[in-house]
């Protein structure tokens, strides 16, 4: 998990905006690890980059939110 993040932090010092889909996997796992807070933290920060997020983002969302 650690490292999936890191990757993520790696991509947008070398320029790359991270899509919808990646924030959505990252959601996802870290809702599958319990990490509620960081899920919070990703679900923000792709917001705050412009990223509005479908029915199937907003749906993981919500199942890592109140499950994971």
């Amino acid at each position: 998990m650690n490292l999936a993040l890191s990757i993520l932090d790696g991509m947008k010092k070398a320029g790359c905006k991270p899509d919808e889909d990646i924030y959505r996997k990252l959601i996802e796992a870290c809702g599958r690890c319990g990490l509620k807070e960081r899920v919070l933290t990703l679900f923000k920060k792709m917001k705050n980059q412009g990223i509005e997020p479908d029915a199937c983002t907003h749906g993981v969302y919500v199942k890592a939110v109140a499950y994971g």
